[in-house]
């Protein structure tokens, strides 16, 4: 508690610039600074059942509803690509994440009415870090980096 106190005292002489600044340094460091979050119900045995689906920066994460703990984590280079599916007799909206790498895939479907803004989102962050990795200079297999507006893979072309 006598940290807390000081700590509190320190902040308390700041002028509020500096105090706000002080207090994003420290709310950037924390796990989930950044993140969207969604309510998605997940059919993947390892989540099983309604989560969090939290996008940030690194990757995507899918929480446990009531402990806020992390049940599954990938990160951007493991999402191969994503779908949105729908039925206008249902009503139900669906996102399909293909999962893994070229060779092993999963799908991982969740159900939401925010598939549009789920899928915009990943890719967004997927063509982001397309543009900052460096460009392969090789001729026999250039990675084209795909995109539109449902879905976002990353193809091979062979020479």
């Amino acid at each position: 508690a006598k940290a807390l106190l000081d700590k509190h005292d320190a902040v308390s002489r700041c002028a509020p610039i500096q105090a706000k600044k002080l207090y994003l340094q420290l709310a950037a460091k924390l796990p989930l600074y950044g993140a969207r979050f969604f309510n998605v119900s997940v059919s993947d045995v390892r989540v099983k059942g309604p989560a969090i689906l939290a996008i940030k920066k690194d990757g995507i994460i899918f929480l446990n509803p009531e402990t806020r703990a992390t049940n599954l984590s990938y990160t951007f280079n493991e999402i191969v690509s994503t779908r949105r599916l729908g039925s206008r007799n249902t009503g139900k909206h669906f996102v399909d994440l293909k999962l893994g790498n070229l060779m092993v895939q999963r799908v991982t479907r969740c159900e939401t009415q925010q598939g549009m803004e789920i899928t915009g989102i990943i890719s967004t962050y997927i063509r982001l870090l397309a543009q900052r990795e460096p460009r392969r200079t090789s001729t026999y297999a250039p990675w084209i980096p795909c995109f539109s507006r449902s879905f976002s893979v990353f193809l091979a072309v062979t020479v």
